[in-house]
């Protein structure tokens, strides 16, 4: 207090008096300028009272003052007064011609809403003060604003939409004749058109939220809700083969709410994790089915530069069209960044499902490796996928004995952080996979090419 109240005295006694004026001249009287420095030393100093009062006679002088609106955000910030703080803070962003002000204003508002609690609203600022911010230095700073806001931010919210053309939409049949016996003998028969692959484009929308119930250094308790929504436009050919058919017919929809608690092993390399959800789903505009899933997992870190997960998953689907069925699968992870850049992981996993549906009792079991090199292509880092997956059905109902579906699969994500807006950049991913049965009705090929976008930061 003593060194906020002697600086008050030497301001005000340095705005009376002025230093030593030169003969025949009556007095001095400070420039905006160098009132305007007076103010920023007062902040400096932890002195918002005094910049208060400067700024207030310089936006008396000129209410659109950009500078003086700035300094006076952070001196009614540090004064306690957000919402003044806020205020101003919009008013020099609204007056702001280039964007160095702008950067400044944005920060400016990020602070007065975080010191409000308002961490959302401060993440939007501050990816904006980072997209005019005037050089990289300060992109980086508002960046890392930008993490430490989110760090403390009870809500995290995430939104995805992606447009996918893709050759096989409904999961249909790669061929246009199946095999069945009839009277113990063989027939070719044709595939209806709606249950051959038709061709069409993805639409889908996304939001995947949580709140922070509860959080110690090493414990923390997340509520979770997410929504989805994919629909799908058939191509002309698709509507040729399956005139019946509407891109609509394949709609499905999901809501999924759950709680999510983390723990933290005393020396921080262990993460374990214990989650639980309920979810509807629609299919075609109608009710589908409902499901419970409760999973456990453990993350380890065995050096700097690797992770072994494993995850065990329970899953009840119930309703009114969904196969009724119980699901248990198994997973392991490992994954390695390597000593010449870049990162690679492997994984496996198994599952059984039982259900009184032919179609829904199965067991699988899955691979895959993935690798990011440290290069670019097509000036956008790149992520190699190839996955196999084994799927046995004790019984078909398509004929007799049982079904045997493995399928390859191979896909490339393209991440391309240099065209940035806003911190989100696009991505694309391009895949293909084909599935060969002993029931050649179940022969499927994949391939399609999915357009999203993604947060930098």
């Amino acid at each position: 207090m003593i060194r906020r109240t002697g600086l008050r005295a030497a301001l005000a006694l340095s705005l009376a008096l002025g230093p030593a004026l030169p003969a025949g001249s009556e007095g001095r009287v400070l420039t905006p300028g160098q009132m305007r420095n007076l103010a920023a030393v007062a902040l400096d100093a932890r002195d918002p009272g005094t910049a208060m009062t400067l700024t207030s006679a310089l936006l008396e002088r000129d209410p659109e003052d950009v500078q003086a609106l700035l300094i006076r955000s952070r001196a009614a910030r540090d004064a306690g007064d957000y919402r003044l703080a806020e205020k101003t803070a919009r008013q020099a962003w609204s007056l702001s011609q280039d964007d160095r002000t702008r950067h400044a204003a944005s920060l400016a508002m990020a602070q007065a809403l975080s010191s409000q609690g308002q961490r959302t609203r401060a993440q939007l600022w501050l990816r904006r003060a980072a997209q005019v911010a005037p050089s990289p230095a300060a992109r980086a700073a508002a960046v890392r604003d930008f993490r430490y806001v989110r760090s403390r931010n009870r809500w995290s919210t995430q939104l995805q939409f992606n447009v996918a053309p893709k050759s096989n939409i409904n999961n249909g049949s790669a061929r246009s004749t199946f095999t069945e016996i009839l009277f113990g003998r063989e027939y070719e028969l044709p595939l209806p058109g709606a249950a051959q692959a038709l061709a069409g484009t993805e639409l889908s929308v996304g939001v995947a939220t949580r709140y922070r119930a509860a959080e110690t250094t090493r414990r923390a308790t997340d509520l979770t809700f997410s929504a989805g929504y994919t629909t799908y436009a058939l191509t002309e050919g698709a509507k040729t083969l399956a005139p019946g058919a509407k891109g609509s017919d394949y709609a499905l929809g999901t809501l999924t709410t759950g709680i999510a608690q983390k723990w933290l092993s005393k020396d921080g390399r262990t993460e374990y994790t214990l989650d639980g959800s309920v979810g509807r789903s629609w299919y075609s505009g109608d009710p589908y089915g409902n499901h419970v899933e409760a999973e456990a997992g453990v993350n380890r870190a065995l050096d700097r530069k690797t992770r072994l997960s494993f995850t065990a998953k329970a899953e009840i689907t119930r309703g009114p069209n969904a196969p009724h069925s119980d699901a248990v699968t198994l997973s392991a992870q490992l994954g390695r960044a390597l000593e010449g850049g870049g990162q690679v992981s492997l994984w496996v996993s198994a599952t059984e499902s039982r259900s009184d549906v032919n179609v829904a009792r199965f067991t699988n079991y899955a691979a895959g490796i993935q690798y990011a090199p440290d290069m670019k292509v097509l000036g956008a880092s790149p992520r190699f996928g190839l996955g196999l997956r084994k799927r046995d059905y004790p019984v078909s109902s398509f004929a007799p004995g049982h079904r045997n579906d493995v399928e390859q699969s191979a896909w490339i994500d393209l991440t391309f952080r240099e065209i940035d807006y806003f911190g989100f950049h696009p991505t694309v991913r391009v895949q293909a996979s084909r599935s060969n049965s002993n029931i050649n009705l179940f022969d499927i090929d994949r391939s399609g090419i999915s357009f999203g976008i993604g947060s930098s930061y």
